[in-house]
């Protein structure tokens, strides 16, 4: 049995459209919409069954199998055999394993950039931190995004709470005035006097001699 999630990744790969978020949602939300919605609805009630939509294709995409980390091998050097012109090909990486559900390796690279896309929109950076089965599903991501986002605006309020604190405790400088420079006055040699100003009227110096 397909579900809605199936049908919009056929949908999208039939199209010929890019294998993302936005395509097969857009699938995936007009199939939810003509199954659960009837002519003269509100709009209202639209955009109630819109994102109760997108929490139900996260809980789709949380229904596959996580990839399990890949294992560390050492490195060895192995021969490779060239492949015989009359060998038949086998079977390729994107066929669907015995017991395993269909678009697994699709579903996978969705919910790996779902991941990104929320983490960006919440934290600002593309790290979705663990990705393990109890805390790597998309709910679980959504509420410790919700989380952190609200952890970090309490911190920042504090810190700027503690800066005003800060600094109304720390006094403020004192401006310091620029000291001004002496004058220097030259002094008068020892011993010498200074000549006595002209008077053109005075006696001359000529007789005062003789």
């Amino acid at each position: 049995m397909h579900t809605n999630l199936d049908y919009a990744i056929a949908s999208v790969l039939e199209r010929g459209q890019a294998l993302d978020i936005p395509n097969v949602f857009a699938v995936y939300l007009q199939r939810i919409v003509a199954c659960e919605l009837s002519d003269g609805v509100p709009v209202a009630e639209t955009e109630a069954i819109a994102r109760a939509a997108l929490v139900s294709f996260e809980r789709a995409m949380d229904k596959y199998p996580m990839a399990p980390l890949p294992a560390h091998t050492p490195k060895t050097k192995t021969k490779t055999k060239k492949p015989s012109p009359n060998a038949r090909p086998g079977p390729s990486a994107q066929t669907t394993a015995p017991g395993a559900k269909r678009y697994s390796v699709e579903v996978e690279q969705l919910r790996w950039d779902y991941q990104k896309a929320m983490w960006r929109a919440t934290m600002g950076y593309d790290d979705p931190g663990c990705t393990c089965l109890s805390c790597g599903s998309l709910l679980a991501l959504r509420e410790k995004a919700e989380l952190l986002s609200a952890q970090c605006e309490d911190l920042i309020a504090r810190c700027e709470e503690w800066e005003q604190q800060i600094s109304q405790l720390v006094p403020a400088e004192r401006k310091r005035r620029p000291r001004k420079a002496k004058k220097r006055v030259a002094k008068k040699a020892q011993g010498v006097r200074a000549a006595p100003p002209f008077d053109p009227y005075a006696p001359s110096t000529s007789a005062a001699m003789i």
